[in-house]
């Protein structure tokens, strides 16, 4: 009777380490997902902080070329398409 109860707890046992084993190999792959979302997160928010320069850049120079265009031909009408 020992005997089969010591082999019921020793199979409980494996059982449990196999569960926390597969939970910290879970866990683990869980917190490599986050960094690499982390990684392509501020990937991202740089590549958003340099097309917002470049538009700021469009934006500025569009802006010196229309007033260029009034000061040469005020005679000239000239109007931005808004997008």
């Amino acid at each position: 009777m020992n005997e089969m109860l010591s082999i019921i707890q020793d199979l409980r046992d494996k059982l449990e380490k196999e569960k926390q084993d597969r939970h910290d190999q879970l866990e683990k792959e869980r917190q490599d997902c986050c960094k690499e979302l982390d990684i392509e997160r501020e990937a991202c928010d740089k590549d958003v902080k340099l097309l917002s320069m470049q538009m700021d850049e469009e934006r500025a120079n569009r802006k010196e070329d229309m007033e260029a265009l009034r000061r040469v031909s005020p005679h000239v009408r000239v109007r931005l398409l808004s997008s």
